[in-house]
């Protein structure tokens, strides 16, 4: 036995993968993808960015559909869970909406799976109910 602590690593890696989200630095949060990730926003057909996103392009994709509604001004980490491959972040968001300006904080929780080190698959959830609603009133207001 190697010794190898495989969801202390994750829950590693996965701490400094999100501290370069919140910095901003997204060629690094990239560059910690699978080429061939699948990426997962609750509540398909809901938002621009909700859906089903492949590959890196798929989610650069993603966030450039999450910019055209919304800014992200604080991702707040609760607390990072880790089992082997898989690894649960509950945070806390504030985003600012485009349309009205107005800012919104809800739960959420991002549950991934790493392969050698790379984020091969990513889930999001959140309070898709609430969000629905202040991207009506964002959308209104424009």
């Amino acid at each position: 036995m190697s010794g190898r602590d495989l969801s202390a690593e994750n829950r590693s890696r996965v701490a400094a993968l999100y501290t370069d989200y919140i910095r901003g630095d997204m060629p690094a949060v990239m560059a910690a993808l699978d080429k061939n990730v699948v990426w997962t926003s609750d509540g398909d057909g809901c938002a621009p960015w909700a859906g089903r996103w492949l590959g890196k392009a798929g989610v650069a994709g993603y966030f450039a559909a999450l910019a055209t509604s919304c800014e992200v001004l604080t991702y707040d980490i609760e607390r990072i869970l880790a089992d082997g491959e898989w690894v649960t972040l509950l945070a806390t968001i504030r985003v600012r909406y485009v349309g009205d300006g107005l800012e919104r904080q809800y739960a959420k929780v991002d549950i991934m799976r790493l392969v050698n080190g790379r984020v091969v698959e990513f889930r999001e959830f959140y309070d898709t109910a609430s969000m629905v609603c202040d991207l009506e009133r964002a959308s209104a207001a424009r």
